[in-house]
């Protein structure tokens, strides 16, 4: 995306089953192939990278060891994130783990004044529901990031369905990422 417009998508295949096995692997090729690509600034000791939905920060833990980045993570479980900073981080430098639920105003907060090199979601907005606080959380990670990566499923055939089940408590938003967001 330049000056908001979307110059170009890089379609990248990722086997659920390989990618869940090996947390951060699915997040590191797409990362690299973006700098590769001459699309995102290569990443270092300097560089700032956010996550949202961020669970336990597997993803910010395989780019923090490849490019020694500082890394944030934002999720809103806050059991995911005690075993982040208790277990997966523990005895590691240059991170913070933030809750906040991401369709309310407590990103704002969670995030304060601080812009990010990058800024990317992996498997998280399929989560949540194709509702307007979702384009607005979507902004402010536009407004927050000099690069916003969007690694998110797509279904072909299914692109606009929202699937709920278990009492609208678990959600597959199917939407058209690169058209709406």
């Amino acid at each position: 995306v330049w000056f908001g417009l979307t110059v170009f998508i890089i379609p990248y295949r990722e086997d659920v089953k390989t990618t869940y096995a090996h947390p951060g692997k699915g997040v590191m090729n797409g990362v690299e192939a973006l700098i590769r690509e001459g699309i995102l600034p290569p990443l270092d000791e300097q560089a700032k990278v956010l996550e949202t939905g961020s669970n336990q920060g597997s993803n910010l833990l395989a780019l923090q060891e490849k490019f020694g980045c500082s890394v944030v993570g934002v999720d809103i479980s806050r059991a995911a994130l005690d075993v982040a900073e208790n277990k997966v981080w523990k005895g590691r430098r240059n991170y913070d783990f933030r809750q906040a639920n991401v369709l309310t105003t407590e990103l704002d907060r969670a995030l304060g004044e601080e812009v990010f090199d990058l800024a990317f979601t992996f498997w998280h907005l399929v989560h949540l529901p194709r509702i307007e606080e979702k384009k607005r959380y979507l902004e402010i990670l536009k407004k927050r990031s000099r690069v916003l990566v969007i690694m998110e499923p797509v279904r072909e055939g299914r692109t606009g369905e929202i699937e709920l089940s278990h009492d609208s408590s678990y959600c597959l938003s199917f939407d058209d990422w690169v058209g709406e967001y």
